[in-house]
């Protein structure tokens, strides 16, 4: 199992030329070709908005060359639209090649296709499993809507409270108020208005970064903290479609730690130039366990549960479409949700290669969380390790021999998993260092996930991990699906520690730094 980018050597790049100028469009820079380093591909024309991502991997080594399809050249292509896979259709297994999307990413992107897999998910497997996603209808539908309108309850002084709806492009953006259904548009979709839990009358949003690092067997890691948005003026009294979108549609943006009722939950840690301060996701989850009905860990649990059921119920898409693909594939992915009066999280859109350019707000906060959400992105997604940093589990020695022990009663055993992991670091002979065989691919997958997990930083595991057991009939159930399932039960502290041990660095969670610092590369920044 591979589940991330392996660096090319410099001898494997020896016919490149030894150096070029490449020209950027909002920007123009000189990029000295060393054979020594790692190469990546960037598919954009416009770069302005990845300053963040190109100084990543920079940290790491990389070095940027001209846009190429020969994947002999390179270890990394990084698009930020839809990847052309029809380009490197006939990639060998050997190839070293790594890309930031999977083919079928549209299913979770296209508000359309998302809508879609909700829909179907929902007739399924029932509404009270899929209630994560608002109401929605093609606006062909018109005498469906207004059924549906009469039926939703009314707020005192707001007689359309509950029954407002927003117009849709069925593909990404594009988002209008409507409260007039003899006036919608044909072939468009509609969807719920979430009316919002405010925070000191403004409306807000909250972004979760989700990365899926392999898709079979399936990890995906949420980042403790996210993107705040806050409208920049406050919520009107009335809202019709004649409203200034700037009050209730986020496009612009002003920072969560400006409001006044947010400042005691920053516990004395506010950011500042020099401090990122204190998760804005924690911030906010506080407040809303403080002022609605829905408690912080049911807020965050929330949103976490709906990226997986949304990733499971389009899992057998992204296997089945190439094969080949999914294995040199990761995803980094914005989940946006809304929260409604009662404190309960919506998921409105899912965002493919979302926007890492810091907002300017006078402070760095900003601009830690998405370097945070990067550069260890990079590093778990990377099994082989980057600069300075190698992966000590890499499986060297194939067992030549034949399983004879039922695989999922082996990994059971933590002692077992300790063995694994030594094994591999040390370059000795499962069989003969551990007294059990496992086949190659088994060993692989520990070593690479054990590798992920200790990369971290300040993401959490989403899956596999505990889920409740409507959630599990969804999850897939192939040997190494589980293998991981029991790994990451069992063994978690055994992972960190004994990492550490074979791969060195200060940190691999950001508990293990001090106040207001991150756990990025390894080192607490």
């Amino acid at each position: 199992m591979k589940l991330g980018f392996v660096f090319v050597s410099g001898l494997s790049l020896g016919f490149i030329l030894c150096s070029f100028v490449f020209l950027h469009n909002y920007q123009t820079a000189t990029f000295v070709y060393s054979r020594s380093k790692p190469a990546f591909v960037l598919l954009s024309e416009r770069r302005h908005h990845l300053k963040l991502l190109l100084d990543s991997l920079d940290v790491f080594g990389f070095q940027e060359i001209e846009e190429s399809f020969d994947v002999s050249r390179f270890s990394l292509m990084w698009s930020f639209k839809a990847f052309p896979f029809h380009k490197i259709s006939n990639v060998p297994n050997s190839a070293t090649l790594f890309v930031n999307h999977f083919k079928g990413s549209f299913y979770l992107c296209k508000k359309g296709r998302l809508f879609r897999t909700y829909s179907k998910a929902r007739l399924l497997h029932g509404p009270a499993l899929f209630n994560f996603i608002p109401d929605h209808f093609m606006t062909s539908d018109k005498q469906v809507v207004l059924n549906w309108i009469k039926l939703q309850p009314t707020k005192s002084g707001d007689s359309d409270f509950d029954r407002r709806w927003v117009l849709k492009s069925v593909d990404h953006g594009g988002v209008e108020l409507f409260s007039n259904v003899s006036k919608i548009p044909e072939s468009s979709m509609i969807s719920k208005y979430i009316e919002p839990l405010l925070i000191d009358n403004y409306k807000w949003d909250f972004g979760l970064y989700v990365v899926i690092v392999s898709v079979d067997p399936l990890i995906v890691f949420v980042h403790r903290n996210g993107l705040v948005r806050m409208c920049t003026k406050e919520y009107p009294a009335f809202l019709d479609r004649n409203t200034d979108l700037s009050r209730y549609i986020i496009k612009d943006y002003s920072p969560a730690w400006e409001r006044r009722s947010l400042f005691k939950y920053y516990v004395g840690n506010m950011p500042d130039d020099s401090n990122q301060g204190a998760f804005h996701s924690n911030a906010v989850c506080d407040y809303i366990g403080s002022h609605s009905k829905t408690t912080c860990a049911q807020w965050w649990e929330s949103m976490k549960t709906a990226a997986i059921k949304m990733i499971l119920v389009t899992l057998d898409k992204f296997r089945s479409i190439e094969p080949l693909h999914h294995k040199f594939s990761f995803e980094l992915f914005r989940m946006d949700f809304n929260t409604d009066f009662n404190g309960k999280p919506w998921l409105v859109e899912v965002n493919m290669s979302p926007n890492l350019q810091p907002k300017v707000f006078g402070t760095r906060s900003d601009a830690a969380m998405k370097r945070s959400v990067i550069l260890n992105t990079l590093r778990m997604v990377s099994p082989h390790g980057v600069k300075d940093a190698p992966n000590p589990f890499i499986l060297s020695l194939h067992n030549s021999c034949e399983p004879v022990h039922n695989t999922l009663d082996i990994i059971s055993d933590i002692n077992n998993i300790q063995c694994i992991l030594q094994a591999l670091a040390e370059k000795q002979n499962i069989q003969q260092n551990c007294s059990f065989c496992l086949k190659d691919d088994v060993i692989q997958a520990i070593g690479d996930a054990a590798f992920t997990y200790y990369n971290r930083g300040d993401f959490e595991l989403a899956f596999p991990n505990i889920i409740d057991k409507s959630t599990a009939a969804l999850a897939p159930n192939g040997l190494l699906d589980q293998v991981l399932f029991i790994l990451f039960r069992n063994s978690r502290l055994l992972i960190d520690n004994i990492t550490r041990i074979y791969h060195g660095g200060e940190c691999y969670t950001y508990g293990n730094c001090n106040k207001g610092l991150a756990c990025i590369a390894g080192r607490c920044i």
